[in-house]
């Protein structure tokens, strides 16, 4: 069901700030077999750029954007949604219009295309993903001890999961507990249904020791998906799950590119 794989530093294209190389990175038509992984940093644009990302906008995300009550949450949000949108733009020749599923999760409605994407955000740091006829799904969370409620578990993770999780020592706990739920969330976000989607009808690898595994446990889910580790910043855990057969993945330093950082 899954193809075990850790992206990381390996994969990251050698792709500076020149005008070609990022023409390379974000032609359509190289996304057939691949999936480009962006990462950003929400304090790298500087204030030109949050004005044109600004400008990006939908009427739908400016209202969100005013909703924030901190300088952190507003700028990281106005960075992520700006990015992912000049980004598409680039892919596309066109701005992008999205449509919402049933359960919220954005898609193009203009133009038609095959393409997609997906995108996650945690404490500054920004994750986007994209390809094309796969449905995709990403996350990122950056450890935080507060966040992890054992009372939770049974919620969050199968019995088997729960289990796992609370025979690894102490030291890898952490660790354990976000590897394990960013490889959950990016898969219910692949898969459209967000927190609709049962929680227990699936299984990932627990203890970050292990391969990445990811086990359907419902056979009416016959759809081939692929589940990655993505390995990008220190003290952060991030998965990736697509559906389809195997793909390059390209790693890409946005902020050089996109901010000249």
């Amino acid at each position: 069901m899954s193809d075990p794989r850790t992206i990381g530093q390996t994969d990251q294209d050698d792709v500076k700030d020149t005008a070609a190389a990022l023409a390379l990175v974000t032609q359509e038509q190289n996304l057939e077999h691949e999936v480009h992984i962006w990462r950003v940093s929400a304090d790298a644009p500087t204030s030109s750029h949050l004005r044109y990302y600004a400008g990006l906008l939908s009427d739908v995300e400016e209202e969100r954007l005013r909703g924030f009550k901190t300088e952190e949450a507003h700028r990281e949000f106005l960075v992520s949604h700006g990015v992912l949108r000049h980004l598409l733009g680039l892919y596309l020749n066109v701005a992008p219009v999205f449509s919402l599923g049933q359960y919220g999760k954005p898609a193009l409605a203009f133009p038609k295309s095959s393409l997609t994407f997906n995108l996650s955000h945690s404490h500054g740091e920004i994750v986007l993903a994209f390809t094309k006829h796969r449905h995709i799904g990403i996350d990122i969370e950056m450890h935080d001890v507060l966040a992890v409620d054992p009372a939770m578990f049974p919620t969050l993770f199968t019995p088997r999961e729960c289990r796992e999780l609370q025979s690894l020592p102490s030291e890898l706990l952490l660790n354990g507990f976000f590897s394990a739920w960013t490889r959950k969330e990016a898969f219910i976000k692949a898969t459209g249904l967000g927190f609709s989607a049962d929680l227990q009808s699936f299984e990932v690898t627990v203890d970050p020791r292990e391969p990445v595994e990811l086990r359907l446990l419902e056979a009416a889910n016959t759809e081939q998906w692929q589940l990655s580790t993505l390995d990008l910043w220190a003290k952060y855990e991030a998965a990736l799950v697509v559906s389809g057969g195997d793909f390059r993945p390209h790693l890409i330093d946005g902020d050089p590119l996109l901010h000249g950082k």
